[in-house]
């Protein structure tokens, strides 16, 4: 039983998880002569100095303890100061 997540990316991962019954995993070292790593280390460098900047978004979770946090914030303050 897989818990269910609210970002998009992490039930791509688990869909693909569960599609297949084999799943390999394989250490390779940095991005030495690995065409597949060094086009994806080019791309990052790339996005790192011409790439626009884009937000992820914040998961739910973290608003509701940033709201959370700053609701208790506001009541002791009246608390402490009246």
């Amino acid at each position: 039983n897989i818990p269910k997540s609210h970002h998009s990316i992490v039930r791509e991962i688990q869909t693909l998880l569960l599609s297949h019954k084999h799943i390999h995993l394989r250490w390779l070292k940095a991005h030495v002569g690995y065409l597949g790593n060094e086009f994806a280390d080019q791309l990052a460098k790339e996005a790192i100095t011409k790439g626009d900047p884009f937000l992820l978004p914040k998961p739910l979770s973290y608003l509701k303890a940033k709201i959370k946090s700053a609701a208790l914030s506001i009541w002791q303050d009246n608390w402490d100061n009246g």
